[in-house]
Formats: structure tokens, sequence, C-alpha cells
């Protein structure tokens, strides 16, 4: 009976880590984003619209320079209420963010290795904020250099800033209370080993760890 309370309590916390923001709060641009590659960042961004592929979003592993263009649906917010770009912190050796607004102003933003880590969200992703306008913004284009996994091309979102920190913070304690119902186990079983020196003591060990290894890499 308090196994099962244990596995019930274990899957709300999992609901909270993974829940998502509601629909309208967070707009995914993954879905109609165009890319095409070139040699260089400047070769990249000076594409036209004819030269990306649309219908089948996958990039050449052997461009060095992969561009992302993502127009940005008319129900977005002004970025001055505060927005977010997001993407997954996949590995990478350089990014840069171009930010065009209605008034055609653009905003190029430059992102480097460590900003995934400055700006860690739960849920394996990182933050670029978007700059502050007036007017509307209407596309987001980004040229990565070695793009090391293709969800840093493909999960790109735009949140509004004030959603992110609720989201990031309710993801931030379930996965420390997921991380540390699983450390205390994995200490029992250790120390009960001393005691009775069975295979299955190791092997829920392991299992344990494991499981705690998981929730550390999907958490980011």
């Amino acid at each position: 009976m308090r196994t099962g309370k244990v596995l019930a309590f274990l899957l709300l916390l999992f609901g909270l880590a993974f829940a998502v923001p509601a629909v309208a709060d967070v707009v995914e641009l993954g879905p109609n984003t165009c890319i095409g590659g070139a040699g260089s960042a400047a070769e990249a961004f000076a594409l036209t619209p004819p030269a990306l592929k649309c219908d089948d979003p996958q990039y050449d592993r052997r461009d060095r320079f992969v561009r992302m263009h993502m127009p940005v649906p008319p129900t977005v917010p002004p970025p001055t209420v505060g927005l977010l770009w997001q993407t997954d912190p996949g590995a990478f050796s350089s990014m840069l963010v171009r930010f065009t607004f209605a008034d055609g102003v653009r905003r190029l933003v430059d992102v480097d290795t460590q900003m995934p880590a400055r700006n860690w969200f739960a849920g394996n992703r990182f933050s670029v904020p978007v700059p502050s306008h007036p007017a509307s913004l209407i596309a987001v284009d980004t040229v990565v250099e070695r793009p090391h996994a293709e969800s840093t091309l493909s999960t790109a979102r735009l949140m509004p800033k004030r959603e992110s920190t609720r989201s990031h913070y309710a993801r931030s304690l379930a996965y420390g209370l997921i991380c540390g119902l699983l450390v205390i186990p994995l200490i029992y079983n250790l120390l009960f080993y001393r005691v009775l020196r069975e295979s299955f003591i190791l092997w829920h060990a392991a299992m344990v760890a494991a499981m705690l290894a998981y929730i550390l890499t999907s958490s980011g």
C-alpha cells in the first residue's frame, strides 16, 4: 500500500515536471521552420526564401552553417511585455539569432556556447531574451554553426518571460523532489547490502541509479 502511494506521488511529480504552459502563452515555431545551409554565416543570412526547404526541414550535416527561418504568427504580443526565444541546448560551435520586427527593424543577438548554461530552463531548454521593441515581432532567423542535435533546429518556441519564470520554478521544484526521493532508496540499498548480501538489492540500486540519471539528463 505504501509503495503504491509512493509511485502515485512520483507520477504526480512527473506530471508537474513535464507540464507545459497554456497553449495561448507558448508559440511553437518548429513546425513552420524553413532550413537552408551555407558555408558562412553571412551566406546563410543572405539565402532567399526559395533557397530554403520548408516542406522537409532536414539539414545537410555537410553544411557548416545552418539557417532557420521562423515566421511569427500575429497573435504573439509585442516584445515590450518581455519575450523569450527558447530551444534545445544541443552542442553547437556558434549561434546568431536575428529578430525582425514589423517596422523593418532587425536586432541580432550573438549566442555564445555558455549561454545555455547561464539561461538554463528546466526541461532541457535555454532562453534568449527578445530585444524590447514597440513593433510586433514577425520573424526569427537563426544561423547555427555545426549543430550537433536536430532538436536545436526543430523545437524553437516563444514564451512570455513571466510564464517562463513560473514554469521554470515549478519544474525545478518537481525535479528536485523527484531526485531527492530517488537518492534516499539508493543510499538505503547500499547500506542495507552490508547486512543482507543478496543480488536483488544491487539490482534495485542499479534501477534507482538509472532512473536518477534519466531525470538529471532529461531535466537539463
